[in-house]
């Protein structure tokens, strides 16, 4: 009697705890988040940028993840997961009953939580829905979500899931991450072992990795391979294989196809600018419009005439002051004649024995140190408490490739070095010397002068109202012709036509013009040295400038994106698009300049430059589509070449970060390179010479004095009605142009 008393008890508190537990399980589910957003889930997801042709260039993000489709996710890597985190996986409906009975024992023998219950379902609903408190609520709340999870997802969905959620230490979320950060594999070149020591980090992945303890991450991995023996994942051989191999997990950071340091921070500023800080957990994909074989080919061109440059003028040595070394610091470097780096911490070689070396240093002090291979005269540096020797300072280049009629740009390189501390294309500004010509002689056209109006190439005074201040500019080579065209004032690079052109517009008149050319009038001075080509400017701004002759007189705004993709590969359009120094992330509207017979006649004349003038090197291109101009700053401190055909433009800038001569003119150094990149770029491509308008007509005109052509057909642009007051005579009109009978 007492026993059934017992008995019936017993089965009514199993009952009403049932029906309790029940009930709470109901009124809990109503308040569980639902599971549907599971089939379209948003990871985050760093910002991954990459070439025209997919070469990842650049990740930004606090987390490593790439997420996957379960069918790209090694079988054998889903079983080594599966046997450790959840042998029963595909049989359960979400909870394990054998793995929580167990956990319960455990609890009641040891007085401790629950541990070692949760199933791989559990643990997808706690990494997207829940803490990870260990509480008895939230496991309960677990387990409701798991059954729920069940109900609405495939296991094969579940696993997918897990496989790209879970985190496995060091910032990498997901298998392919983790691939990536620890063995810089994708996950199909992945060893048997490699794949069991990815399975292992779950447990306790910031302190059980093999990069933060190898023995013990080891000692799981192989834990990991004997279970997939007893499952019978692999055969006995593949498990003594596995575990004789050695591991060689390192940090490998974003594994990049190639490094374009200074084009991903690009991008990454604009989108951030753009976006703000969801580019860093979105997902955000940004294809650029850069060429990777251009980007390559150009990097390796700068930095391979950059070395001959270094040997031809003996950078490549350490810098040796010889017999100055006994005089005081301040005098030193009295007789350098080389570009000195920032010197500070600095000593000089005294006296040289087998075991030591004496110097003195910038304070006078004399020091004894071990001994460093070196001569008496070489100056020392001290870095972190250790004497290394100091180079003198190495030019740096930048460089800006762009399609004329799109804007988009194909090559960025902001230093020789490639590093992405400072870049020189786009937030250097240099002095542009004789580059700046162009834009004066485009300008001068549009104001009614034409390719052969006559001005005096002759000495030019002025005091500027202050008798002290006496400006006697000159030109390069120090002599002048005297009256002369203005084509050959181009392609002769005259100073003095070009002061002369420059108070014939008008300064305000110009710098209007430079605004609309996209340079900065506050870079610019507002006196006649303008003209010499004074004013600063960076170099993808020079090269937005130059497309407005290949382009009908409409400049291409610089673009660097060709798409921007959302986590779902779905292409995004911006908003009112925000600009860094007039670059765009997306394609722009072309911005009209000049006329596009104005145009025309300055993209014929800048091929003059290249046939007869200061860019002549460049005829070894064996292209008659090619023109540009050449630009080297006073002292030689800046050279510069901004060069084009109907496609493409380009322009090169090199120099001194600290503006020291280069000893050596822009068709000498920055035309070569630029000749090497483009000889590359260029060699499978068809000539591309803009079309000549109806209203541009050929007149062959007279010779002048000194001129080194007796006759020639000029260009002219009939709608210009100026040029007939020029000082000129017709000889003879082309026979198949409009009669024109006299030039004045």
């Amino acid at each position: 009697m007492k026993i059934s008393k017992l008995l019936s008890f017993i089965l009514t508190s199993i009952t009403l705890i049932l029906g309790v537990l029940i009930l709470c399980a109901i009124y809990t589910l109503k308040f569980l988040p639902s599971t549907d957003q599971l089939t379209n889930i948003d990871y985050k997801v760093p910002l991954r940028i990459y070439t025209q042709d997919h070469q990842l260039i650049g990740q930004y993000g606090e987390q490593f993840r790439y997420p996957v489709k379960l069918e790209n996710i090694p079988l054998m890597l889903q079983n080594a997961y599966i046997a450790i985190e959840d042998q029963r996986f595909y049989q359960h409906p979400g909870i394990d009953p054998v793995g929580l009975a167990r956990a319960g024992l455990s609890f009641l023998t040891t007085g401790k939580k629950l541990q070692g219950a949760s199933t791989i379902t559990m643990q997808v609903a706690r990494n997207f829905f829940l803490s990870n408190q260990k509480t008895w609520s939230r496991k309960f709340n677990e387990i409701l979500l798991a059954i729920k999870i069940e109900a609405t997802q495939s296991k094969q969905q579940i696993l997918e899931l897990y496989l790209n959620k879970i985190y496995l230490g060091n910032r990498a979320y997901g298998v392919a991450a983790a691939s990536d950060i620890y063995y810089g594999k994708s996950l199909s070149e992945l060893t048997l072992a490699e794949m069991a020591m990815l399975a292992g980090l779950p447990k306790s992945p910031s302190q059980i990795n093999p990069i933060q303890d190898p023995d013990k991450a080891i000692e799981r991995r192989n834990l990991i391979l004997s279970k997939m023996q007893e499952n019978n994942y692999i055969t006995e051989q593949q498990y003594h294989e596995a575990i004789e191999e050695p591991d060689h997990a390192f940090y490998h950071g974003a594994q990049l196809d190639f490094n374009a340091p200074h084009v991903s921070e690009t991008v990454h500023q604009l989108m951030l600018k753009n976006f703000g800080q969801q580019i860093y957990s979105q997902g955000f994909t940004v294809i650029t419009t850069i060429n990777s074989d251009l980007q390559k080919s150009a990097q390796e061109s700068i930095q391979k005439h950059i070395n001959l440059y270094e040997k031809n003028m003996m950078l490549n040595k350490p810098i040796n002051i010889k017999n100055e070394r006994h005089l005081s610091f301040d005098q030193w470097f009295f007789n350098e004649n080389k570009p000195l780096p920032k010197l500070t911490n600095i000593a000089v070689i005294m006296n040289q024995q087998s075991q030591s070396t004496m110097i003195k240093t910038d304070t006078d002090q004399w020091l004894t140190i071990d001994h460093i291979d070196g001569e008496v005269g070489d100056i020392l540096t001290s870095k972190e408490n250790l004497w290394e020797h100091e180079y003198y300072q190495t030019p740096q280049a930048a460089l800006t490739v762009m399609e004329n009629h799109s804007g988009a740009i194909l090559a960025l390189i902001g230093s020789v070095e490639n590093d992405q501390h400072f870049n020189r294309a786009t937030q250097s500004y240099r002095q542009i010397g004789s580059t700046f010509k162009p834009l004066l002689y485009a300008t001068a056209l549009s104001s009614g002068l034409s390719l052969a109006s006559v001005i005096n190439d002759a000495p030019y005074i002025s005091n500027g109202g202050d008798a002290d201040l006496i400006w006697r500019p000159s030109n390069y080579d120090a002599t002048y012709a005297g009256p002369m065209r203005l084509r050959d004032a181009m392609v002769n690079s005259k100073n003095l036509v070009s002061i002369r052109i420059l108070d014939f517009i008008g300064i305000p008149k110009m710098i209007d013009e430079i605004t609309r050319y996209g340079l900065l009038p506050e870079k610019m001075p507002h006196d006649l040295t303008l003209s010499l080509g004074t004013g600063q400017a960076n170099v993808t701004e020079m090269t937005s400038a130059y497309t407005t002759f290949a382009n009908k007189g409409k400049r291409s705004v610089p673009f660097i994106a060709l798409k921007i993709l959302d986590q779902k590969g779905q292409q995004i359009t911006i908003q009112d698009e925000k600009s860094i120094d007039g670059l765009y992330l997306t394609q722009q509207k072309s911005i009209p300049i000049i006329h596009e017979n104005t145009a025309y006649l300055m993209f014929n004349l800048l091929q003059d430059v290249v046939k007869r003038g200061t860019a002549q090197k460049a005829k070894i291109l064996n292209r008659p589509d090619i023109g540009g101009k050449t630009g080297t700053t006073s002292s030689h401190k800046d050279t510069w070449f901004c060069g084009l055909n109907g496609d493409y433009t380009a322009s090169i800038w090199v120099g001194f970060d600290q503006l020291y001569s280069l000893k050596t003119y822009a068709n000498s150094l920055a035309l070569p390179i630029w000749i090497e990149i483009m000889r590359n770029w260029l060699k499978d491509k068809p000539l591309s010479i803009p079309n000549k308008p109806d209203d541009i007509i050929s007149l062959k005109i007279s010779a002048l004095p000194k001129n080194e052509r007796a006759q020639y057909f000029e260009l002219f642009d009939q709608t210009n009605l100026n040029f007939k007051n020029e000082q000129s005579s017709l000889i003879e009109k082309s026979s198949d142009q409009l009669p024109i009978s006299q030039i004045f």
